[in-house]
């Protein structure tokens, strides 16, 4: 596998991993500032459970990942 391949999944995973950090980070900080208080006690739940969260688009990037190899390795 080529050494740049492997860079640019690698970036490509962080970026997404990133975006999707800032993302929640970002809607979270507008719903508290908000007065809609259904939406600011999802906001709480989901900053106590953001890193669970993240993890998920680590495991989807990864699963992608493997499956894309498996592909490049069949015949």
């Amino acid at each position: 596998m080529p050494v740049t391949f492997l860079f640019s999944a690698a970036r490509a995973a962080i970026s997404l991993f990133t975006w999707a950090g800032k993302f929640l980070d970002e809607w979270c900080r507008q719903v508290m500032r908000s007065r809609i208080e259904p939406l600011k006690k999802i906001a709480r739940s989901l900053r106590e459970h953001r890193e669970l969260i993240l993890n998920y688009f680590r495991a989807q990037k990864l699963l992608s990942r493997g499956l894309e190899q498996q592909s490049q390795k069949s015949p």
